[in-house]
């Protein structure tokens, strides 16, 4: 991750290792290809990074691959080590270290995938109505369309292969201004439809300047002497006060105040950091990786596999000895506890990852009157000042999505993920 990245080069000059240097998304763009250039000249050893060196850039001869801690997925593990040995007769080399023995157990599960080239299988969006907007108002720059031909164009896409035709008449409704609760019609329309076909009414710029998938958040320039360094969430900068030290880029600075979207700052020698928090960055354990843990923890529990690392042996054998249990997909356990301070925990102890574990956290929670939650990949926890009162009955599958909307409604999760479907859909325009 970003701060992970922030950190781990702090710590390394902080110990005289001064030809290592960090790069991640949150980095000016200018700082990023000074450092690429300088790894690709061997002016630099090494360069600590988050997940924006392992795609497509091209970086030069990479000798070794390290990965610290867990990818969480088989073709990130692959695509990372796969940065290194890029010649035709070189073999790419990686080494994996975990920071803990859950980290082992990824690990080790991990590397047996990738060599027998197991990866996940990919998932592919379907029938997302907010970009079908948008191919709709690039259509309408090309010519006047019959909406059934159109209809039978975008159903040819693997991704709209099962549109509903009631849907896709509603999309052309709403950019053809059609608001069911306006008595004036055709107000802010991005094209004309008239129930039979439709066509452009804006120019180009309007589609050109707003098309794309990727949701735009409020981010701010950090600034010293002049110099753009690299960019801070929203989030964060709110919590900022004048004295603070953070890190970015491996340096620490501290913030003096803010300018319209610019954060000023000034070198801050010796100050002790706070790292930077940027939103989203966690890695989530994919579902399938998490049915291929449940899987290995199973047989080692039942000793059906002892052939493993013995660090994962004992690690298996003092969590039987401590709690008498090893959580599985089809075991899962509930642990009560009540801390110092008489709060009262609910731990959920299911190894289905962050994802999952985060939604089914919302919907127990809701059910429960219990808002405050953590969720990790191995479980989730509820944390309550009364007692929590619960049955095995309490959430049924086929209460599970309409628990899981309310449990959403009017959080800051929801609006966040509205404005960016409103963006998505031309309803909110550059």
């Amino acid at each position: 991750t970003r701060s992970r990245t922030e950190r781990i080069v702090y710590q390394l000059k902080n110990r005289n290792l001064y030809s290592v240097a960090a790069h991640h998304g949150s980095m000016g763009r200018e700082a990023r290809h000074e450092i690429e250039h300088l790894l690709k000249k061997g002016q630099i050893k090494s360069v600590i990074t988050s997940t924006s060196l392992e795609l497509g850039i091209d970086i030069g001869d990479v000798d070794l691959v390290v990965q610290l801690g867990s990818p969480k997925q088989t073709a990130k593990l692959m695509q990372r080590v796969g940065r290194a040995g890029h010649g035709l007769d070189s073999a790419s080399k990686g080494v994996l270290i975990p920071q803990d023995r859950d980290e082992l157990v990824d690990l080790y599960i991990l590397k047996e995938k990738a060599l027998t080239y197991e990866l996940e299988p990919v998932q592919i969006p379907q029938n997302c109505l907010d970009v079908l907007a948008q191919h709709l108002i690039g259509m309408s720059m090309e010519k006047v369309w019959d909406t059934q031909e159109a209809f039978q164009v975008v159903r040819k896409s693997y991704c709209y292969r099962t549109l509903r035709y009631e849907d896709f008449l509603k999309v052309l409704e709403y950019l053809g201004g059609y608001y069911a609760d306006l008595e004036e019609k055709h107000i802010h329309r991005k094209l004309w439809f008239d129930g039979a076909r439709f066509g452009r009414v804006k120019q180009a710029y309007l589609y050109f300047q707003n098309c794309g998938t990727i949701p735009s958040e409020a981010t701010f320039f950090v600034v010293l002497d002049g110099i753009p360094l690299g960019t801070l969430s929203e989030h964060f900068v709110s919590h900022l006060k004048p004295r603070d030290v953070f890190v970015l880029g491996g340096r620490s600075l501290e913030f003096v105040r803010i300018e319209n979207m610019k954060v000023l700052v000034k070198d801050a020698l010796g100050g002790k950091p706070t790292v930077p928090s940027w939103r989203g960055e966690a890695l989530s354990r994919s579902y399938e990786f998490a049915s291929d843990l449940s899987n290995f923890r199973r047989r080692v529990g039942e000793m059906q596999d002892t052939n493993v690392d013995p660090d994962i042996l004992s690690y298996f054998e003092e969590q039987k000895k401590a709690a008498g249990f090893i959580p599985t997909d089809r075991t899962l356990y509930i642990e009560k506890y009540i801390n110092t301070e008489n709060q009262y925990h609910l731990i959920f102890h299911f190894p289905f990852g962050r994802r999952v574990n985060e939604a089914l956290a919302r919907a127990y929670g809701q059910k429960l009157n219990c808002f405050t939650f953590t969720a990790t990949d191995n479980g989730f926890m509820l944390t309550s000042k009364s007692a929590l009162q619960f049955r095995k009955d309490v959430l049924k599958s086929h209460e599970l999505l309409d628990v899981l909307k309310a449990s959403v409604w009017d959080t800051e999760l929801f609006c966040q993920q509205f404005r960016h479907c409103a963006q998505r859909g031309f309803l909110i325009l550059k």
